[in-house]
């Protein structure tokens, strides 16, 4: 479970009991490739659970906004490997809560997957993903839908715990015969093979983007440190650098940090089809409302983690062979956000298409119709416009 420091246990369903039954539990775990279909139903139990212990217990408050805007795209994009359950005790994906524990500082836990197919989030993961940066008091539960930085690192807990949910990890109990070793080597696994189908489910939704789980990554780590020796989850160094590389592996190779040794970046490259690498400095993004009144300009998210965003967004256009002048485009933001103000203001999306139905918002921009109202200060204009260009020219555009 996602920054979690004491993994909370479930139960062992009856259905797995006979897995252990007939080979290791560690061999059952361990040897599964992400891509095969190994899904594990819920047993009835597990629902029974929930509604008598853990909903009660844990406070939990069903998030409308976390179903449509997380869950529902999720499933959308990946049907074949999540569903949304149609009763209570079928098998599915069921509803989203929010455990009101942590502050915008202290996530104390990211997700749990009590078993069911019930998923919560806690109230403090969802303020460190929202804020514009970590430590920050200006939080929300209810990010915009232009924040796609935000809700990409909110939709990258919910999708780890989906794996959770797919292979219906159970207790590791000693009750099995295993030592107290193998317990722990297991939860490790559990949460490195949780790690890698979350952000498969992110790669195929056009407003999430793998890179929402650096951030998410980054910003636990800036509570919890990035090494340490944690018994039931990998580090966050090493799970950084688990989706870095696989964001590089995404681009055969062709995106790149600037400093590889570094979780801050704000500085990455792309090689184009010709092997050109362009620099591209991504500048910090700013809300919307400040191009509607540039005096109540606010940061929305840092460049920082900007970045993160749009090269996983890269990597996914030059795996699907469309980072290229012929599938990109620039595109009326009104057409892909609800949220933005009715007024003087223009958004426009940088969109890479691979056909009607698979493409990714790569990054937006905003600038107000108002004469002699001055968002940017030149330099950030100048930084701005250089950020864009250098994107857009990788694409092969001129």
């Amino acid at each position: 479970m996602k920054l979690i420091l004491n993994t909370k246990k479930k139960i062992l369903t009856g259905i797995m009991a006979l897995a252990v039954a007939t080979t290791t539990y560690s061999s059952a775990l361990a040897y599964v490739p992400i891509g095969e279909n190994y899904h594990i139903p819920a047993a009835k139990m597990e629902v029974d659970n929930f509604f008598s212990k853990e909903l009660s217990a844990n406070n939990l408050q069903r998030s409308d906004f976390l179903e449509r805007n997380i869950q529902a795209p999720l499933i959308k994009y990946n049907p074949q490997k999540i569903w949304k359950a149609k009763s209570k005790y079928a098998d599915g994906l069921k509803f989203v809560y929010i455990r009101p524990i942590g502050t915008s500082t202290d996530s104390d836990v990211g997700g749990s997957n009590p078993g069911g197919g019930y998923i919560s989030l806690t109230r403090g993961s969802i303020l460190v993903n929202s804020a514009p940066f970590f430590g920050s008091a200006d939080t929300t539960l209810t990010p915009k839908d232009y924040n796609i930085y935000a809700l990409s690192a909110i939709a990258s807990d919910y999708a780890h715990e989906c794996g959770h949910w797919y292979y219906d990890d159970p207790l590791v109990s000693s009750k099995l015969g295993q030592s107290d070793q193998t317990v722990a080597r297991d939860l490790v696994s559990q949460e490195a093979r949780a790690d890698a189908f979350g952000i498969r489910l992110l790669e195929n939704v056009p407003q999430f983007s793998v890179g929402g789980d650096l951030n998410s990554i980054r910003r636990g780590a800036k509570q919890s440190g990035w090494y340490g020796n944690p018994k039931e989850h990998p580090t966050f160094d090493s799970r950084w650098k688990n989706t870095y590389n696989y964001i590089k592996q995404m681009s055969n190779n062709r995106v790149r940090f600037e400093n590889e040794n570094s979780h801050d970046n704000g500085v990455f490259y792309i090689k184009d089809k010709q092997g050109k690498d362009w620099k591209i400095v991504v500048p910090k993004q700013y809300d919307v409302y400040g191009f509607v009144d540039a005096n109540n300009k606010k940061e929305l998210y840092n460049s920082y983690e900007r970045a993160n965003y749009v090269m996983g967004q890269v990597a996914w256009a030059i795996k699907n062979n469309c980072w290229d002048a012929n599938h990109v485009s620039i595109e009326d933001g009104t057409k892909y956000f609800k949220d933005i103000p009715q007024g003087d203001v223009t958004i426009k999306v940088i969109v890479a298409r691979k056909n009607n139905k698979e493409y990714k918002i790569i990054d937006w921009g905003g600038t107000s119709k108002v004469e002699n109202k001055n968002f940017y200060s030149a330099e950030q204009k100048e930084a701005f416009d250089n950020y864009l260009s250098n994107l857009l020219y990788s694409t092969g555009m001129r």
